[in-house]
């Protein structure tokens, strides 16, 4: 049944509600578990040494997503912007009219369907119905006509559609099947591209202008469940998201029907969906008009009087074995089938293309009492589906989108955008088997990812680079080139995302690598040998000095990233910071173990400054994620900019970083009045509390480590080149973690600058005697100057 929840998309994936996905992909915790977690939200890249059993948590999670994602988990599909929190830009395409074949005139009202259906009156809502007129529908469904327009009217120009109206037709060939096949059957195929392109493809325009016009004094749109239609007496078991069929009205008018499935609606008037699941379902149900609107235009057939077609038969598309001209539209505009990664109810998550159109799993596409060709073009044993970027619906709805890429190089474009990494499952095919329509029992052989660009998918590629690369070769005119730079730049982001997308793999195959060695450094047999624990510490630390600097390489792409979209990604950079923050476990805990030692020898040493190092690089890191907002300052977290803020990240997720932040503030208002002995006590306490697997970041450690030495009782005993030395090189690593920071860290690390400027200062006895010093030898240089006049 339909929700009567009519609010807008959220921003967050995290702390989604159990059963969004379908009350069958609910987590299950394990005996014993208190977690709340739902298993849909992304994961970590914590180390082990964070949290033992939320680690383990997260590996059941990870397993939980992997069975039901075709092998994939959340922060992967994170990575990839298929699944995303941030809000999507506004669609723009107000200025294209809605094509009059969908005008709200041309959608079902009550009292209009044929009398002697079952079902007489569409769904009831509230206080109202499914219907155009309701004003809850028709504001969802606005921005669905407006994308169905923008694709109908740029219809005219695929091979396909040319074919249905202006290709050549064929009485089927009875060689393509091994049993007879009926009478009626026939074949239409594509016209030669220089014929087909004439004058921007202006015949097959005229052609298709003028059915349509045919089919708006015929057509009604409604919607219903997809279980149960109209006319059906009960509820099927089968579903479909839409249905075309030639009836009568209320007045006895002979009416071609189609019905979209009320379910698909019902997303769009959710308030639980994100800005990119939303958009999603208005592209998916804007192409399931189209592929229904297709069917209608098979109806043209019937208006040829050289051919006497078979009740229940579609033609099909030239060698094609089976018919459904839906689907053949859609595979031949868009490269494949689209479909929600769960169906509704269930929210969709993401959404992905089949590539492999027609696959064997493809059998119950068609109308089920339609032969199939075994002898004409093979079903594809595999099966290749990619998920679709959530930027390809952000690109589909804006003008400049379609004024300036779809027009110029057609619908290809759409894939300029696609994703290598995906899915694959190989089918067989029993003939044995085969029912009296031809067709045989199929299933899944088996299944895995892929790291490749397959079939239509990489077709479509390679024939959008073709495109682009004889345009590049040319002189062009200023709107093409416009059109080319336009396409590069698309590619190039797309490109940026494959990278970032590699880089975070990376850090993941490290990590895997990272929590092996950490395992057996934890382990009883270790604790005693000391050598033994320095070499596995080592290895440790190669290892993590490897991932680090994907982890920064992988921070800057996602810059450059929400450079080019001028967009924040809350949820890569929460990936990115969990990963920061069980690094930072990890490396706490060996510099914890490290520096217990009862002795430190050279090898320690340079352990111990290895891991300073690293620390030191995760915190150019940390200091770009937290705090969220450049705006921040103390205490935001209970202003209203910062309580709504921290909604949109997991729950709790800086609120170590926030307790952190005032602490430093309490050690800092401790050093600058001057009692040093309470700054040296918050200092200590604070290195004591944070041993072990601790997140205390580095800018937090250093501050502490330098206090409790500066606010010692025997600091100012020292010489004061010593005191001075040392506050040389804290001020040089103050003044680079300065450099690109939000205004709140410029603002510490100043105010830090400053104080340690006034620790180096010299005592007054110190003065005194740098003073004597220089009296004597102003008064020795004198004496030499009389002794050398006098000479």
């Amino acid at each position: 049944m339909a929700t009567l929840k009519f609010g807008q998309a959220t921003s967050t994936i995290f702390n989604v509600s159990w059963n969004k996905y379908g009350e069958d992909q609910v987590y299950v915790h394990p005996d014993g578990s208190s977690s709340t977690a739902s298993g849909w939200s992304p994961t970590g890249f914590l180390h082990p040494s964070g949290n033992f059993l939320r680690t383990e948590e997260e590996k059941l999670i990870e397993e939980f997503q992997r069975k039901r994602i075709s092998e994939f988990t959340i922060r992967e599909l994170v990575d990839f912007d298929v699944v995303s929190g941030r809000v999507l830009e506004e669609a723009d395409l107000e200025s294209i009219p809605i094509h009059p074949i969908f005008a709200v005139d041309k959608w079902e009202k009550l009292g209009q369907r044929q009398r002697d259906w079952a079902l007489q009156t569409p769904e009831e809502m509230g206080d109202g119905h499914f219907i155009m007129d309701n004003p809850y529908i028709l504001n969802a469904m606005t921005p669905v006509l407006t994308l169905a327009s923008a694709f109908l009217y740029r219809m005219h120009t695929v091979p396909f559609l040319d074919a249905l109206f202006l290709g050549p037709r064929k009485p089927m060939d009875p060689s393509t099947s091994t049993l007879t096949i009926p009478h009626g059957l026939y074949t239409f195929w594509r016209r030669d591209e220089k014929t087909r392109t004439a004058n921007d493809s202006e015949e097959c325009h005229k052609a298709v202008s003028g059915f349509l016009k045919y089919l708006h004094e015929k057509i009604k749109w409604g919607f219903t469940l997809g279980y149960y239609m109209p006319w059906d007496e009960a509820p099927s078991k089968e579903n479909c998201q839409g249905v075309t069929s030639i009836a009568m009205d209320s007045d006895d008018k002979e009416t071609i029907w189609i019905f979209l499935d009320l379910k698909f609606l019902d997303l769009l008037l959710r308030n639980d969906l994100t800005s990119a699941e939303k958009a999603g379902a208005q592209y998916a149900i804007a192409i399931t008009m189209i592929h229904e609107l297709t069917h209608a235009m098979g109806f043209n057939f019937h208006h040829d009087p050289d051919i006497k077609g078979l009740y229940g038969y579609e033609p099909y598309f030239e060698d094609s074995p089976q018919c459904e001209l839906g689907f053949e539209m859609e595979n031949s505009v868009f490269g494949g089938i689209i479909e929600p990664v769960f169906k509704p109810p269930a929210a969709p998550l993401a959404y992905r293309m089949v590539s492999s159109y027609p696959c064997w799993s493809h059998l119950k596409m068609r109308s089920m009492e339609t032969f199939i060709m075994d002898q004409a073009a093979k079903y594809n044993d595999l099966s290749y589906v990619y998920f679709i970027p959530i930027q390809t619906f952000e690109d589909i709805r804006k003008l400049s989108f379609w004024d300036t890429a779809i027009r110029q190089f057609g619908f290809s474009v759409i894939h300029a955008r696609s994703i290598k990494h995906g899915w694959a499952g190989r089918y067989v095919a029993f003939w044995d088997l085969a029912d009296h329509y031809n067709v045989p029992q199929a299933g899944l052989l088996k299944s895995g990812r892929i790291r490749d660009h397959e079939q239509k998918q990489a077709a479509k590629l390679k024939e959008l680079a073709d495109v682009v690369s004889v345009y590049n070769s040319t002189q062009l005119s200023p709107f093409r080139k416009a059109a080319s730079k336009f396409i590069d730049d698309i590619m190039a982001s797309a490109s940026k995302e494959e990278r970032f997308y590699d880089f975070t793999q990376e850090q993941e195959e490290k990590l895997a690598a990272i929590r092996e060695v950490y395992i057996e450094l934890h382990q009883p047999s270790n604790a005693a040998g000391a050598d033994q624990r320095d070499e596995i510490a080592l290895m440790l630390l190669t290892k993590l000095e490897e991932a680090t600097m994907a982890h920064k390489e992988t921070f800057n792409l996602l810059e450059a990233s929400e450079a080019f979209r001028n967009t924040i990604f809350r949820d890569r950079r929460a990936t990115i910071f969990r990963w920061n923050v069980g690094t930072r476990r990890l490396l706490n805990d060996l510099l914890t173990g490290l520096g217990q030692k009862p002795s430190q020898d050279g090898k320690s040493i340079a352990i111990l400054n290895q891991i300073g190092q690293l620390l030191a690089q995760l915190e150019g890191v940390r200091l770009k994620i937290f705090p969220p907002l450049p705006t921040w300052t103390l205490g935001h977290e209970y202003r209203p900019e910062g309580i709504e803020e921290l909604t949109k990240w997991p729950k709790n997720f800086f609120s170590g970083e926030l307790t952190e932040l005032q602490f430093m503030y309490d050690l800092f208002a401790a050093a600058t009045e001057s009692n040093l002995t309470e700054c040296f006590n918050l200092a200590e306490k604070r290195i004591i509390n944070n041993r072990g697997p601790s997140s205390m970041s580095f800018y937090c450690r250093f501050l502490c480590t330098n206090k409790a030495v500066v606010c010692s009782d025997d600091w100012m005993e020292k010489d004061w080149e010593e005191r001075n030395q040392v506050v040389e090189q804290k001020l040089q690593w103050l003044k680079i973690m300065r450099e690109g920071c939000t205004e709140l860290w410029r603002g510490t690390f100043e105010g830090w600058m400053l104080w340690y400027e006034e620790k180096r200062k010299k005592r007054d006895e110190e003065k005194a005697a740098d003073e004597a010093v220089e009296l004597l030898r102003q008064n020795s240089e004198r004496e030499r100057k009389k002794r050398r006049q006098r000479f």
